[in-house]
């Protein structure tokens, strides 16, 4: 029994990273994403509205957005 043990040691510590690995890896698909993803609202955010700028807070794009519509 003991010797089975130590054999399926490795094994198990194999399986444990793979499975780290996996996780790790859809985090920072998750992550790729999720920054694509702002980078995309963001452009969007420029090519709809060329009139607003980074710096201004929004409450004045908001005001701004309101008056648009």
């Amino acid at each position: 029994m003991g010797i089975f043990f130590i054999l399926e040691i490795p094994e198990l510590l194999g399986e444990l990273m793979m499975q780290i690995l996996v996780l790790i890896g859809l985090l920072v698909v998750l992550l790729l994403l999720g920054i694509l993803l702002l980078l995309g609202l963001a452009v969007l955010a420029l090519v709809l509205m060329p009139g607003i700028m980074f710096m201004e807070m929004p409450v004045q794009l908001l005001m701004k957005i309101m008056l648009v519509l």
